[in-house]
């Protein structure tokens, strides 16, 4: 069991650039500003010793009483107790006012936390750009067996489910990835890649025979245009997409406005063919 007296302490104005400025470039310091007479920071106090205690010397905590040190306290602009500063790196990184409950300051307190499994991400990573996609799985997994909401590993695993062809496996996976995980701007595209992909449509022969026969044939069209994206002809199929929507605006629900979107999504919207083809559906719509 860790030592309490070594992560927390009580700080004050005389020491706390040592013991919380300069201790912060080792391990995080979260500081309780208090008083005494404060019954909230009376709530908050245990429920900060208790999450220090429990990270087992990964995070330590400084209790600042602000009627002994109101200086320290103004220089941090505290008006209102309990108060909560956490430094790192020599910086304030995170704060909150209040006594919170135990989850909301879990939460605080694990945003500032490193992530110990950026090793195994990072060596992951390596395995899965150098087409080592069975060495890459299995570091994934052992990830994901522990943290199942991981979203740098669901990316990998998603990215390996999605060129090996499992496609609804590789859907699963990138939606558990949240937008602020490196890497993230693969996902749109990739999903509505897997989109066109899982789309189910007759044989070209059938789909021209039908076109032939009546070329406004919405149903057709439409399976052409998937047929012409899951080849990656993504203009062509914006065009047919276009003829859909000009021959029956929501065709089935509006199927073909969100394929038509997903396409855009996959050639990029600040590309100079997506905000081409962007003002061509405003325009369809609008007119």
């Amino acid at each position: 069991m860790t030592d309490s007296s070594n992560i927390i302490f009580e700080a004050s104005e005389a020491d706390f650039s040592e013991t919380v400025v300069e201790r912060s470039r080792t391990i995080p310091v979260v500081v309780d500003f208090w008083a005494e007479w404060c019954a909230p920071c009376r709530m908050l106090g245990p429920i900060l010793e208790e999450m220090v205690q429990e990270y087992g010397g990964k995070i330590a905590l400084a209790k600042v009483d602000v009627d002994s040190n109101q200086s320290l306290a103004g220089r941090y602009g505290i008006q209102g107790i309990p108060a909560v500063k956490i430094f790192s790196g020599g910086e304030i990184v995170g704060e909150f006012v209040g006594a919170l409950p135990p989850d909301q300051v879990r939460e605080k307190i694990e945003a500032i936390l490193p992530d110990e499994k950026s090793p195994l991400i990072e060596e992951a990573n390596h395995f899965l750009a150098g087409g080592r996609w069975e060495d890459a799985e299995k570091i994934y997994s052992r990830i994901l067996a522990e943290d199942s909401g991981q979203p740098s590993a669901n990316l990998g695993m998603g990215m390996i489910a999605y060129h090996q062809g499992r496609f609804d496996e590789a859907e699963g996976y990138l939606k558990q990835v949240s937008s602020d995980t490196p890497g993230y701007e693969e996902v749109p595209p990739m999903l509505a890649r897997i989109y066109f992909e899982k789309h189910q449509t007759p044989d070209l022969n059938e789909i021209t025979s039908t076109l032939k026969d009546n070329p406004d044939d919405c149903s057709a069209l439409f399976s052409l245009a998937i047929l012409y994206a899951k080849g990656g002809e993504y203009e062509r199929a914006l065009d047919t997409l276009l003829q859909v929507m000009k021959i029956e605006r929501d065709f089935e629900d509006g199927v073909a406005r969100e394929a038509y979107l997903k396409i855009i999504e996959i050639i990029g919207r600040l590309s100079s063919e997506g905000k081409k083809y962007e003002r061509e559906l405003s325009m369809l719509l609008f007119s």
